[in-house]
């Protein structure tokens, strides 16, 4: 929707593949990032690079989430701090 518009659109992902496939149905303005939202340096150097590059982020969706089991009560904690990692400071 925001790249129809003519909106500069710039998403990250950890899947290179996915997201650069992502940036070429959205038109020759988008941009993609590969980068772990786990990772705060990562996100921040993402970010230093967006502002750098555009100078300012108007609009932010921040949709990152994984999930292992449906059932919170089977989740090992392992799992579940590693899906909470991902969520949670994202």
């Amino acid at each position: 929707m925001f790249a129809r518009e003519g909106t500069k659109v710039v998403i990250c992902d950890v899947s290179a593949e996915l997201g650069n496939e992502v940036v070429k149905m959205l038109g020759p303005d988008a941009r993609f990032y590969k980068v772990d939202v786990t990772n705060r340096a990562e996100v921040q150097q993402w970010v230093d690079d967006v502002v750098a590059r555009f100078g300012r982020v108007d609009i932010l969706v921040n949709n990152a989430g994984i999930t292992r089991d449906s059932y919170l009560s089977a989740l090992l904690l392992l799992v579940f701090d590693t899906c909470s990692t991902t969520a949670l400071p994202a």
